[in-house]
């Protein structure tokens, strides 16, 4: 079983970062609560995907220490999801966030937890995976959609997704871990 584990808003709370971002850059307050729709950023700042890759280069390049997790613990869950099946962490990246990401799971200690790229807006689902976390609807339900397991993890961007027998929201990592250790999941 091949499971794919997003890292922004799933592992790392990249979301913290990108609120600073835009107070230091667009002399805004925002708060994370503000945040309804996957494409908030563009939406509420009118920024275009060239702004947004410079920000997230900022985020990843220059501030990958200040991210915090997602959870407390993030270590041994991600390891007990890794011992459930065969899994990566699955993200998109330029090469300035890659090296800022794997320096971000290294001080996690998940430096021995594959890393793949994807380009933005890529469709995952397309990738050789079985099970997929998530918390980007349009990701999730292309994945059902090919029936695909498809665990989301709640977020308030994510909101209003019916769940079917493969599409599942879960609060967080120990959610997932039980929905697969239920299903019988294993390598």
């Amino acid at each position: 079983m091949r499971i794919s584990l997003d890292m922004d808003s799933v592992i790392a709370e990249s979301v913290l970062p990108t609120v600073k971002w835009i107070q230091e850059n667009k002399g805004q307050t925002f708060e994370v609560s503000q945040v309804s729709s996957w494409d908030w950023i563009q939406d509420t700042f009118k920024l275009t995907l060239p702004e947004v890759l410079d920000m997230y280069g900022k985020i990843w390049g220059g501030w990958w220490n200040e991210v915090p997790p997602t959870e407390e613990d993030i270590t041994s869950k991600v390891q007990k999801l890794n011992t459930i099946g065969d899994m990566m962490i699955v993200t998109s990246a330029n090469p300035e966030q890659a090296t800022g990401k794997l320096k971000w799971m290294k001080k996690w200690g998940l430096q021995n937890i594959p890393l793949v790229i994807v380009p933005y807006n890529a469709t995952k689902e397309a990738l050789l995976f079985d099970v997929y976390i998530d918390d980007r609807a349009q990701t999730c339900l292309e994945v059902a959609k090919v029936g695909k397991l498809a665990l989301v993890y709640r977020q308030p961007w994510n909101a209003g997704l019916e769940e079917s027998s493969n599409l599942i929201y879960i609060k967080d990592l120990n959610e997932a871990i039980k929905q697969l250790e239920e299903r019988g999941v294993s390598c």
